[in-house]
């Protein structure tokens, strides 16, 4: 399952991307316990969505190969699920990341 979504899917770099940066971006502002565990939750979660999707679309694709109306509502909602999820991610780096980013700046200036 993992590796065919890394070595696949097209999703699978903009979530390595999306998640290199989050920790990456967590290591330098030092986050606390509770910070990083806020953090993985939401990209884990992310992470189970999107393989969820994936395995809706193979699963639809195998059933309906020739255009269906409801395969286009599993797929449709399955790429929704993960785009609600990746609201979340955007709304943890407002909550959590940028106070400690403001008060970064606060200190240059």
């Amino acid at each position: 399952g993992l590796r065919n979504f890394f070595r696949y899917e097209r999703s699978a770099l903009v979530y390595l991307i999306a998640s290199a940066f989050t920790i990456g971006a967590g290591i330098i502002l030092q986050m606390s316990m509770m910070e990083w565990i806020m953090i993985f939750f939401v990209l884990l979660t992310m992470l189970a969505s999107e393989l969820l999707n994936t395995a809706i679309e193979a699963v639809c694709d195998l059933v309906s190969p020739e255009y269906n109306p409801f395969v286009k509502i599993a797929k449709d909602s399955g790429s929704a699920a993960t785009g609600v999820l990746s609201i979340l991610w955007a709304i943890m780096i407002l909550l959590i990341y940028a106070p400690k980013v403001v008060e970064i700046v606060k200190e240059l200036f």
